[in-house]
């Protein structure tokens, strides 16, 4: 397995251990809820979190402690699902040579310090050593900061869709 990846002197990015379960809910239970900036009230729990070795292909943290305790960030991949709308792959339509980017979540107070870059990198990274040609993203078009954060790192908008009263902006990065 890959050494954690340092990204800065106040945090580091490392693959998910069963053990992080706990920071992991704490995450997810302070950021607000996709499609708004801000929220009092916790987004719902995705159940897939409750079983990220089974359905993540990698899945990173991002700590601030050296014994990895408190977790600020976070980020998976998943193959592609049914749901990813068959036009926005790429244009020989293969869903194995896609892997998504979702679960990504930052702790609000470390916001913009470069974590998320360090962990699209790591995703990216990763992705091409393991022979996926592109990687896919959405967010909704109110997370400007997210839509702006995946342009910077070479993701072009390829779609949009809808979920409820939510669109959703589907980004792409090509690995070379």
């Amino acid at each position: 397995m890959k050494q954690p990846t340092p990204a800065s002197d106040f945090w580091t990015i490392r693959p998910y251990e069963p053990a992080d379960q706990p920071g992991v809910r704490a995450l997810h239970d302070r950021t607000p809820p996709a499609g708004t900036l801000a929220s009092a009230l916790p987004q719902r729990w995705p159940e897939d979190l409750d079983r990220i070795p089974e359905l993540f292909g990698a899945f990173w943290v991002v700590t601030t402690d050296p014994d990895g305790q408190e977790i600020i960030g976070m980020a998976g991949v998943q193959e592609l699902d049914p749901k990813v709308p068959h036009h926005l792959l790429s244009d020989d339509g293969g869903r194995a040579q896609a892997i998504r980017l979702l679960r990504m979540r930052i702790a609000p107070e470390w916001q913009r310090r470069g974590i998320g870059s360090g962990l699209v990198e790591t995703v990216v990274e990763w992705a091409g050593e393991s022979g996926y040609r592109s990687v896919i993203v959405e967010t909704t078009e109110q997370q400007e900061p997210a839509v702006a954060l995946y342009r910077r790192h070479g993701f072009a908008e390829i779609g949009r869709s809808s979920l409820g009263a939510h669109t959703l902006v589907w980004m792409r990065r090509d690995l070379d």
